[in-house]
């Protein structure tokens, strides 16, 4: 199979490596210098030795014209960056994939969330006295996140009094929505794999997280069992989002909560593959010994594993570690085999910066 991701910046090494065992893959690199920004990191020599790199010529028609030959077979985002350009693309080359005229249901979060009518939001648009009037119809209990161009918890704020709202509203542009913040019992992150518009989830999982300086700390990931009866409600409510949201064909990260109440409510849907570094898909793979990607393939080529999938018990139980102080890792380091901890290396262990994407590093942990 020939396989196409474009903007491949989420999980790179992962997704790449994986595609590549029984595939010829080709990345479309759209962003230009983000795509190995200081941010991403990423191996731009290690990729072009696992695959076709085309450098993107600045529009569709040219860019159709580089790809056209290669005769792909299937379409993969490899971001939450470029949706509408990797649908329209796709939909140029006559390969089946999502329709270019929903791409806002699966870019914007703000018609993500709009469309399933669960939660208040609204867009921000510089109007001071609307957002304070939002903030206190909502008791001072919402969240301000970017509507798009954001991966994980990045730039996502949960303000502790009305001040620091609107200090973070002085900084932010329209690119921002605010929305009530949701009230649960648990949130959980679901990893999917879809292709025709058949959907499997692949694995759902709930973080420990603490609130520091406003921004989500991940401590922890650790996984639902498939005997857990909120598996299969998760599942069936997920797969039901991403056919409201026309979603058909590629891999999701989507997050959910779960009021008290017991009813489910969306937080979003990233149309990606699971994040932090691959080692989601890699605990998965530990656990059920398949992984989204292997997954995406056998429901591209058809094969009988995506019948048998939910009847896989796991060999064993993982989770995922976040590293919070120097000398955890440096214990680690002697302790782990390297395919199982990611160690940050330009992280500089200043606490009051925690984030996903500055944490020192995790690793992932095997229940006993």
């Amino acid at each position: 199979m020939n396989i196409l991701i474009v903007d491949p910046v989420i999980s790179t090494d992962f997704i790449i490596t994986e595609l590549s065992k029984k595939n010829d893959v080709f990345i479309l690199d759209t962003l230009g210098s983000k795509l190995n920004s200081e941010f991403f990191k990423l191996d731009i020599n290690k990729l072009k030795s696992l695959s076709t790199y085309i450098k993107s010529a600045g529009n569709l028609a040219a860019d159709c014209a580089l790809i056209k030959d290669h005769n792909i077979d299937s379409v993969l985002y490899g971001s939450e960056f470029t949706i509408e350009y990797t649908d329209k693309l796709a939909r140029m080359l006559c390969i089946p994939f999502n329709n270019h005229e929903t791409s806002d249901l699966r870019f914007d979060k703000y018609h993500m969330i709009n469309i399933m009518k669960e939660s208040k939001q609204i867009c921000f648009d510089g109007n001071l006295n609307r957002c304070m009037d939002f903030y206190n119809e909502n008791n001072g209990n919402v969240v301000v996140k970017p509507r798009y161009n954001s991966t994980g918890s990045s730039d996502v704020f949960i303000p502790n009094n009305e001040s620091s709202f609107l200090e973070k509203l002085k900084i932010i542009n329209n690119s921002f929505l605010i929305q009530e913040k949701i009230f649960f019992k648990d949130e959980y992150f679901v990893d999917t794999a879809s292709y025709g518009g058949v959907h499997v989830v692949c694995n759902i999982g709930f973080y420990e997280k603490k609130i520091i300086n406003g921004n989500a700390v991940y401590q922890k990931a650790s996984f639902l069992s498939k005997l857990d009866p909120l598996f299969k409600k998760i599942s069936i409510y997920v797969e039901n989002v991403l056919n409201i949201i026309c979603f058909s064909f590629g891999l999701t990260h989507t997050e959910v909560a779960l009021k008290d109440n017991g009813d489910l409510v969306l937080i979003e849907v990233n149309p990606r593959v699971s994040g932090v570094k691959g080692f989601m898909n890699k605990a998965t793979q530990n656990m059920y010994g398949y992984n989204q990607i292997s997954v995406y393939l056998n429901l591209l080529n058809k094969n009988k594993l995506v019948s048998e999938i939910y009847t896989i018990p796991a060999k064993k139980q993982s989770e995922i570690i976040f590293i919070h102080k120097e000398d955890e890792y440096k214990k680690l380091l002697k302790k782990l085999p390297n395919e199982n901890i990611f160690i940050n290396t330009n992280y500089t262990f200043v606490e009051k910066e925690y984030t996903l994407f500055n944490c020192p590093g995790f690793f992932i942990h095997e229940v006993k």
